[in-house]
């Protein structure tokens, strides 16, 4: 059975103010007390020298070791000078640079989470909500928000295949960004959009279910990606700059969109720069490359280029001198 533990990244024993905006440190961790509402928010340890003083972004002058660390629980509510406070938010950037956090438990009573607020966490595995918590919840490893529903957060070690929640009409941007220990990504249909950078170096991500609904792929949605071979739906009728960059695996395409695809093109996002074969599934045809003895595939001055024992050819046949 898993043991939720507090882990204090510095010796401390009850509570106390530290220079700031009235930050307070409760049992390790740091809070925006406001005494008005009894509300308390989450936030970075806050830095200050003796004559430098930076609250917002205090966690660019620590190393990780000296940030929250660990399996971490976030209370309900704290408690400081006789007065207790329930635990509603999490503040910009509170778990910025936490880079040796593994979990994260939020409670109940949290409604809101800030910009930033889990940056650089490069660790972080798993992330958990109170079941009663009526603004976020959890699906497949993936941290959403409830109304409207849309993702929130995914943990950047979160590992193997995940579904995405259905619901959703589009991506966000960079949502899963970086995610590098992804091998598979189912998409709900009602998914039409994915936007820029959504899943942009998730180098170990193999396969992605790309549902009929889809209808755009904007920039970098899938670059420097891990994909060896992917379905193009029947209403995808745009392909963004760079959506398939650097996916040099990407060797097979089936391909049921009104798309033209060129084996070797940088059009449509380069999708089919890196193939060997590009089948018309609605009619079975396609062009393929088949491979011969002796015959490679290479990146030459960032150009595709065939090398064979005859010399160098470009994709389209033309000998290069």
């Amino acid at each position: 059975m898993k043991k939720w533990l507090f882990i204090l990244f510095i010796v401390v024993s009850g509570a106390g103010a530290v220079a700031g905006r009235n930050v307070t440190e409760i049992n390790g961790m740091y809070f925006l007390l406001d005494q008005q509402t009894q509300t308390a928010a989450v936030t970075c340890r806050p830095y200050y020298n003796g004559t430098y003083e930076d609250e917002e972004e205090g966690w660019i002058h620590f190393q990780p070791e000296d940030l929250y660390i660990g399996h971490l629980v976030i209370p309900d509510t704290v408690e400081y000078g006789a007065v207790r406070y329930a635990v509603t938010r999490i503040g910009d950037a509170a778990f910025a640079g936490c880079k040796w956090l593994i979990s994260l438990h939020l409670p109940a009573g949290i409604r809101s989470i800030g910009v930033s607020a889990f940056s650089l966490c490069y660790a972080m595995k798993e992330i958990s909500v109170a079941e009663e918590n009526e603004t976020y919840m959890v699906y497949d490893g993936v941290l959403y928000e409830r109304s409207p529903l849309r993702v929130r957060y995914c943990p950047y070690a979160l590992s193997g295949e995940i579904c995405i929640k259905e619901g959703m009409t589009e991506i966000e941007s960079s949502k899963f960004q970086y995610c590098k220990s992804l091998v598979g990504v189912i998409l709900p249909d009602g998914i039409e959009v994915i936007h820029d950078g959504a899943f942009d170096h998730c180098t170990s991500l193999e396969s992605v279910y790309l549902p009929a609904s889809l209808k755009t792929i904007e920039r970098r949605a899938f670059s420097s990606t891990g994909l060896t071979s992917i379905m193009l739906p029947p209403q995808l009728s745009l392909i963004g700059i760079e959506a398939f960059l650097d996916c040099t695996q990407l060797c097979t395409i089936y391909n049921s969109s009104p798309l033209k695809l060129t084996i070797g093109s940088k059009n449509n996002g380069y999708v089919a720069y890196y193939a060997q074969s590009v089948i018309d599934v609605t009619t079975g045809a396609g062009e393929v490359m088949l491979p011969r003895e002796g015959w490679q595939k290479r990146l030459i001055d960032g150009e595709m280029r065939i090398v064979s024992p005859a010399g160098v050819f470009r994709i389209d046949g033309q000998k290069i001198e």
